[in-house]
């Protein structure tokens, strides 16, 4: 498989090498923009409007941003913890009016590697929209791009190509959250009991956790927020999950439901699912060449090749969960409604 996948890399990089078609990313300046372009009632930018706290867009805009928009990286640093590389990026990105502050995590060679798992990262971003509105969500947004020769210039002098010849480096954006903190503890059952915001801020961080196996418990993978606010709870490292062979037998882990009851509402959402929603975790992403902007992320289009997570077609890569972790997954879903009509798993409004 690996073999495989390592000649269809070689082959797009054969391709761009010969056509000569690395062109700077700074033209992708004339993509569809509209919707940075929007504003609210009161004047200000769409992008920062109504944002949930610790968030310095919101979701749904940052996805569009982070993914589709002109941008300049203006200052590169240690993220600070990991073992894969990450990098916390200061982006300029177009009509947004102060930088934004992003954690990078490059992707291997291969695109997927038992830590260093894109497509991982990315259907953990996307499998919350489940259950959870997008002011709620525990996993900070997720995006991959390729960031060329123009994207690094100010801060950089050479790129880092993924694939030769593409002149860009392939990884996955994640917004860095504002006003968080390393959690000395995550779960207080004193609490739960006498705090109705905790309770249902853990609860959903736990149920989300448990869909996609989260099976790395380390301190260092989750954020809370500050002692006066709003509980609130974020995972922010999730390339161990989904089933994969990487488990941290060392720390408690989040896969199982550990609080003492879940939200009624967010179980409920849950019961309205059935396999066909689940499908569309198989593509959580995909890149196109493109000629006048190199790899260019696009609309998911039909799942590849379903028995794969990394899937490489001509000009196209393709990445998502493959179709046993999507079973996987409406196995974790089916056990855990079972749990909870026995009585084994409490709720609470």
């Amino acid at each position: 498989m690996r073999t495989h996948r390592r000649k269809q890399l070689a082959a797009i990089s054969t391709f761009t090498l010969v056509t000569s078609l690395v062109v700077s990313s700074s033209h992708a300046a004339t993509r569809d923009v509209e919707l940075l372009r929007r504003r609210e009632p009161d004047g200000r930018h769409a992008a920062l409007a109504e944002t949930p706290a610790h968030w310095p867009l919101r979701p749904r805009v940052a996805e569009q941003v982070l993914s589709r928009a002109p941008m300049r990286v203006v200052r590169d640093r240690s993220a600070g913890r990991g073992v894969t590389g990450a990098r916390r990026l200061s982006l300029a990105i177009a009509d947004v009016d102060a930088p934004v502050d992003v954690k990078w995590k490059p992707a291997p060679r291969l695109l997927d590697t038992l830590n260093n798992s894109p497509r991982r990262e990315l259907a953990a971003y996307q499998v919350q929209r489940l259950f959870l509105d997008p002011t709620d969500y525990v996993v900070p947004t997720s995006v991959l791009r390729c960031l060329g020769r123009d994207e690094w210039r100010p801060v950089r002098r050479h790129v880092v190509q993924t694939i030769r010849g593409t002149g860009c480096e392939i990884g996955v954006l994640s917004l860095w959250l504002d006003g968080v903190e390393l959690p000395d503890a995550l779960l207080d059952r004193s609490r739960f009991a006498r705090d109705a915001d905790y309770a249902e801020a853990i609860a959903d961080f736990n149920l989300a956790l448990y869909l996609m196996k989260h099976q790395d418990g380390r301190r260092g993978n989750f954020l809370v927020s500050g002692e006066e606010e709003r509980p609130r709870f974020f995972s922010v490292d999730n390339g161990v999950a989904w089933s994969g062979l990487l488990y941290n037998w060392f720390v408690p882990n989040w896969k199982h439901i550990r609080v003492p009851a879940l939200r009624r509402a967010s179980v409920d959402r849950l019961r309205t699912l059935d396999r066909s929603d689940l499908e569309f975790l198989g593509v959580v992403a995909q890149l196109e060449w493109r000629s006048a902007q190199g790899f260019t992320p696009v609309d998911p289009g039909p799942n590849l090749d379903p028995a794969q997570g990394v899937r490489v077609d001509g000009r196209t890569i393709q990445i998502g969960l493959d179709a046993g972790e999507i079973s996987q997954l409406a196995g974790r879903i089916e056990h855990l409604l079972r749990d909870v009509d026995r009585g084994a798993i409490p709720v609470f409004p």
